[in-house]
């Protein structure tokens, strides 16, 4: 199947899963191994016939992203290929190790690393200032997709910070994060956006 599809599973219990085909990359000497690029499959939600993807209408989850917010100015997903048209006008990139030149967008370039200690306190400051930065496109308009390698730590905290910018109380767009992305694993990112509010 192709990188960034949405597949229904069967399991060994006869209940159908919402799949994503997704890839992850390990980078050489880090804690994860093997190292390298490698395919998967994560199981997003349960899902039935006629319903969509889980308990979200199916037009909120689309090719390797899902939408944040129902007018489908925000969106959070995993590294978008590169030769991939998709319908946003600015894409923002967390992975550190994925941090291409993408022509045709606005391409908000934010290096971030989901595997070491509590981010610094200037990682907090250029996290907090790109999320605002975020959020600013979305009020004037623009579709904006924020992406890291899985589309959950990384691209959870600046779309969880960017959802706080623009008026939802920090627990509640953490929870978002989590239920429709799975995200915010990471401690310290989820916390940052728990502790946030405007």
């Amino acid at each position: 199947m192709v990188y960034g599809t949405l597949a229904p599973l069967v399991a060994s219990d006869g209940k159908t899963y919402a799949t994503w085909i997704e890839q992850h990359y390990h980078p050489p000497g880090g804690p994860a191994q093997p190292w390298g690029l490698h395919h998967g499959v994560t199981i997003l939600a349960s899902t039935a016939p006629g319903v969509g993807v889980g308990d979200d209408p199916p037009m909120y989850r689309s090719n390797g992203y899902s939408y944040l917010l129902k007018n489908e100015r925000l969106a959070q997903g995993s590294a978008p290929p590169p030769d991939v048209r998709l319908p946003f006008d600015v894409i923002v990139l967390a992975a550190e190790e994925y941090q291409p030149d993408l022509p045709g967008y606005e391409v908000l370039h934010v290096p971030l690393n989901d595997s070491g200690p509590p981010p610094t306190h200037d990682e907090q400051f250029s996290i907090y200032d790109n999320a605002a930065r975020i959020a600013r496109r979305v009020r004037a308009g623009k579709r904006v997709l924020v992406t890291c390698w899985q589309g959950r730590n990384r691209s959870g905290v600046l779309s969880g910070l960017a959802l706080v910018n623009l008026g939802v109380p920090g627990v509640e767009a953490a929870g978002i994060i989590r239920r429709i992305r799975n995200g915010l694993t990471n401690p310290y990112f989820y916390e940052m956006v728990v502790r946030s509010s405007k």
